[in-house]
């Protein structure tokens, strides 16, 4: 006598769909044009040694350092913020961050 055993699938859960969040850069064509001037704007013929070029190019790279750093702590304030936020209801009387310190 064979017995048939049917073996059924636990149902799907429905999907949720990954949302992703596109982080727009304000500063693209900033960094895009001082990534060119960090490259170099061309090295002068007529001299021995460019320092204008020479200037450019540091200056270009130490402004995009900057604007590095300046997005690593801005990034580094949102997660703080949002770490803030999951404590809010605990810390619902105190006003101010001061005294949490």
């Amino acid at each position: 006598m064979d017995t048939i055993i049917e073996i059924s699938k636990p149902p799907k859960s429905p999907k949720i769909p990954k949302v992703r969040i596109a982080k727009v850069d304000r500063l693209l064509e900033d960094k895009v044009y001082l990534k060119s001037l960090a490259n170099g704007i061309g090295i002068r013929r007529d001299v021995r040694i460019d320092k204008t070029d020479r200037k450019v190019r540091a200056t270009a790279s130490q402004a995009l350092d900057f604007l590095r750093a300046r997005e690593s702590f801005w990034d580094q304030l949102d997660l703080g913020q949002e770490h803030r936020q999951a404590k809010a209801s605990s810390l619902k009387a105190v006003k101010s961050y001061r005294w949490i310190m």
